[in-house]
């Protein structure tokens, strides 16, 4: 695998009806033998999503299950464009050991990348300890991060919505970080809505 090629050592993320979170955080430790990890609420521009996170032991599989409490929330949304009533799948992540290198051979190729605000990537700079060459690389390319009490980090990127439904997210661990970016989450159901809304304006 070249260094910058994606693998499956990612994360999937899916939506579940209302009420049926702690049923199939169950089946997922039952039936596949993950372990699941925290829990939380992750603030959407209309509402609330809690999401549980469950991994294997190696932790080659990740898993996020979520449950919006809002049907007007952009993760119910995308699950009700798939013509489900039920559950379905959000989002797909893959793993790379090089993201920038990843981002921009996508990029070429014709993918999209979800914009994230110019005001982020300030915010970033102010709440993190990070090299502002490193901050302008991430800002060119709409990749964000998150850093761990310890110093571990975390790249990821999202894709825009396939047709409003789903999107891909490439994610690069270093330094042993195992969460998942949670604090990036309302940053990035920000940047879904704007589009949407450029998107229903015919922008």
């Amino acid at each position: 695998m070249r260094p910058h090629a994606c693998g499956p050592h990612g994360a999937g993320a899916g939506q579940r009806p209302a009420g049926h979170l702690d049923t199939w955080t169950l089946f997922a430790q039952s039936i596949l033998g993950l372990s699941a990890g925290e829990s939380l609420e992750l603030a959407d521009p209309f509402g609330l999503v809690r999401s549980c996170a469950l991994s294997n032991a190696q932790r080659s599989l990740r898993m996020v299950l979520n449950v919006s409490k809002s049907q007007r929330t952009r993760t119910a949304q995308q699950v009700r464009a798939t013509g489900r009533s039920g559950g379905g799948v959000h989002h797909i992540a893959l793993a790379t050991q090089d993201i920038f290198a990843t981002v921009q051979t996508l990029q070429a190729q014709g993918v999209k990348w979800l914009p994230i605000s110019p005001n982020y990537y300030e915010d970033l700079l102010a709440r993190l300890d990070l090299d502002e060459g490193l901050v302008r690389r991430m800002q060119a390319l709409n990749i964000v991060a998150d850093v761990s009490p310890g110093g571990a980090r975390f790249l990821h990127a999202y894709t825009e919505p396939f047709g409003d439904r789903f999107f891909f997210e490439v994610v690069q661990r270093e330094g042993g970080y195992d969460g998942y970016g949670a604090v990036n989450a309302a940053v990035r159901m920000a940047a879904q809505e704007n589009a949407h809304q450029r998107a229903s304006a015919g922008q």
